[in-house]
């Protein structure tokens, strides 16, 4: 018999219907369609559905997982497609996300895990104008102040160069003396840190790298505790007098080592 009219198939007995044997093929053809109505449900447990090499769902595909057909990449949607994530829902990524444009990039962490007399990091100034450093429980061994240098055309700059314009707020007032100034030979970025346990020194730096047309510069805000047991904050901003381009910069203590502390550094293009 080469073909079977009829308008429905019904199990004989029960509500189940098998169609063919294992191994067995039902073709759909070209032009045809085969419908699941509302309500209904096509269950395919362990078992493989080959669909077309192009499958349109026109209204919601609902899946607990998403995974090549071959090979280890697969591409969501064509040149000009747009992807709506709505409101509420959650992009989860647990492994690493390439591609997605950023100005703001995560560069390094620099840990302080042994006694050192500076801290020197170097800045890829043809990819980025600005630096964030953002610092995070530095301990000195002895009381004393914060430093800083930059460098400059490939060395750190020790001339009297520099300008320190920050103001020193106790927690009961403004400090009214001045903690730098102008044609200094290093940045005055905090005074009067203390050198034991808990004594330490947390800041946020930001640093215009320049071009060579201006005076590049650093704002910043720290808070410490002091060498007299308080809780102080300097802020305002530093720089050096010259039309330079910042490549780097040397943070260190006036009277000591630096011993503990971490130091994450982000970057602007």
């Amino acid at each position: 018999m080469s073909e079977v009219k009829v308008n429905k198939v019904s199990p004989r007995t029960g509500t189940d219907l098998t169609l063919g044997d294992s191994g067995d093929t039902f073709t759909v053809p070209s032009g045809g369609t085969l419908t699941v109505a509302s309500g209904a449900t096509l269950t395919t447990t362990s078992a493989t559905v080959n669909l077309p090499a192009t499958a349109t769902v026109t209204t919601e595909l609902k899946t607990n997982k998403i995974s090549p057909a071959s090979g280890t990449a697969f591409t969501l949607g064509d040149s000009g497609d747009t992807f709506t994530i709505p409101s509420g829902a959650t992009i989860a990524n647990s492994g690493t996300a390439t591609g997605f444009p950023s100005d703001f990039a995560f560069i390094s962490t620099t840990t302080i895990s042994t006694s050192v007399a500076q801290v020197d990091i170097d800045y890829d100034y043809s990819t980025y104008k600005q630096i964030f450093h953002f610092i995070e429980g530095v301990q000195a061994d002895t009381d004393g102040n914060i430093y800083a240098r930059f460098k400059v055309s490939g060395s750190i700059d020790t001339s009297s160069v520099y300008s320190s314009n920050t103001v020193k707020k106790y927690y009961n007032g403004f400090d009214s003396a001045t903690y730098g100034g102008n044609n200094q030979s290093y940045m005055y970025l905090t005074n009067n840190v203390g050198g034991d346990t808990y004594e330490s020194w947390t800041a946020q730096l930001r640093i215009l790298l320049g071009s060579g047309t201006g005076m590049p510069m650093m704002d910043l805000t720290t808070f410490y505790k002091t060498a007299s047991g308080n809780y102080d904050a300097n802020f305002g901003a530093v720089g050096i007098q010259n039309f330079y381009q910042i490549q780097g910069i040397r943070l260190f203590h006036s009277a000591g080592n630096l011993d503990t502390g971490k130091i994450h550094t982000y970057g602007v293009k």
